[in-house]
């Protein structure tokens, strides 16, 4: 199926053909471990998926890109999936893929800040935040 790969170590964004099954995704991916992430629509109306290397934060030296607020670090994988969850073709263009990545140079620091811990001095408190 029509895929878009997006390379941070070629700096690319290309069109490519991945078969079905999780370990054709993993392959194309390069790394043993995925995430998935929903990142819009088409200009049909379908909804567009990244899927992404889970893992590549925790390799050092690692290439990454940034998608909107998204901010993945090794390869991505634009597709599309059907009513039923199913992976299907993505329906995005070339240019309307490239528009949103911004490559990061080598170097870059992708790790992600540490938690903010708040305290909280009552529940009613708490309950007025959420």
């Amino acid at each position: 199926m029509r895929a878009i790969l997006i390379d941070p170590v070629a700096e690319t964004v290309t069109e490519t053909d991945v078969a079905e099954g999780l370990a054709a995704l993993k392959a194309a991916l390069q790394c043993q471990w995925i995430d998935i992430r929903s990142v819009g629509k088409d200009r049909a109306g379908r909804p567009v998926d990244l899927i992404c290397d889970d893992e590549g934060r925790l390799i050092d030296g690692q290439r990454c890109f940034q998608m909107g607020a998204l901010l993945i670090a090794g390869r991505g994988l634009l597709l599309s999936h059907d009513d039923e969850g199913a992976t299907t073709a993505c329906g995005l263009s070339l240019a309307d893929a490239e528009r949103p990545i911004r490559f990061h140079p080598e170097g870059y620091d992708y790790t992600p800040p540490p938690p903010m811990v708040v305290g909280f001095s009552s529940f009613e408190m708490l309950k007025f935040l959420a």
